[in-house]
């Protein structure tokens, strides 16, 4: 939910859960979770799945990850998948969606 707006960090979290940022940290590091892996997994996952299964333009995947810029998403993809986001969908993506 936090994602698109850009907001997506400890602290907003933490406000919407209605708990204090340091109380989540407490919770997440206790079952072993740090917010920035789970969030960079999050949005890994995310991306997967948008680019295999939808018609949105790389600009507006990263949009909807909450990146500034497409470059900082397109460097994520890479890292993650060793391959660009265009190249990710020419190999997995659904040939029945329209891309953009």
């Amino acid at each position: 939910m936090l994602l698109p707006s850009q907001r997506c960090t400890l602290e907003q979290v933490a406000l919407a859960l209605e708990l204090n940022p340091r109380t989540l940290q407490r919770r997440l590091a206790s079952d072993g979770i740090d917010f920035e892996d789970y969030l960079d997994g999050m949005r890994r996952r995310q991306a997967q799945q948008m680019l295999r299964s939808t018609g949105l333009s790389v600009g507006q995947i990263a949009s909807e990850l909450g990146y500034r810029r497409t470059t900082s998403f397109c460097r994520a993809h890479l890292r993650w998948f060793d391959m660009t986001p265009l190249e990710h969908r020419r190999q997995h993506g659904d040939p029945q969606v329209a891309h953009l």
